[in-house]
């Protein structure tokens, strides 16, 4: 099922800061100061994102840092500036989870092992957990 950022309420509004847990690794999906991807995240400024519209797509951000956005370029998981490689489609699973898929380059997943190494975009192991992860909605400090 592919997910609307249409819908209210739920933590794809633009806006709306949040974590996305891998379940194959159990940690955070993070942009580290480098440029890196992994999902050896924290709770931290580096594994916090903050969601923006992008038509019937989302781009995460790095809520501290604005201009470092989660892309998929080149067959790689990778940084970006906000361009058309960081639009995501939501994909939402029967277990709850969901799934990145880039908006412009179909098949290409987000996604980690076991080791938090990020895993090949292009691959898609299906019957493993490694493209799937929770959303998790992160508290606005006052």
């Amino acid at each position: 099922e592919v997910v609307s950022t249409q819908s209210t309420g739920g933590p794809l509004v633009p806006g709306t800061q949040i974590r996305l847990t891998s379940q194959s690794a159990g940690k955070n999906l993070r942009i580290s100061k480098n440029g890196a991807v992994d999902g050896r995240g924290g709770t931290g400024e580096w594994a916090t994102f903050t969601v923006h519209n992008r038509g019937p797509h989302i781009a995460l951000s790095l809520r501290s840092h604005g201009n470092m956005f989660l892309a998929i370029h080149s067959g790689s998981l990778t940084k970006g500036d906000g361009g058309q490689f960081c639009s995501m489609i939501v994909k939402r699973h029967p277990d709850g989870a969901i799934s990145l898929e880039s908006a412009v380059q179909p098949g290409h997943h987000v996604g980690v092992l076991l080791t938090g190494i990020p895993n090949l975009p292009q691959h898609r192991y299906r019957g493993t957990r490694t493209f799937f992860c929770a959303l998790r909605k992160v508290r606005q400090q006052a």
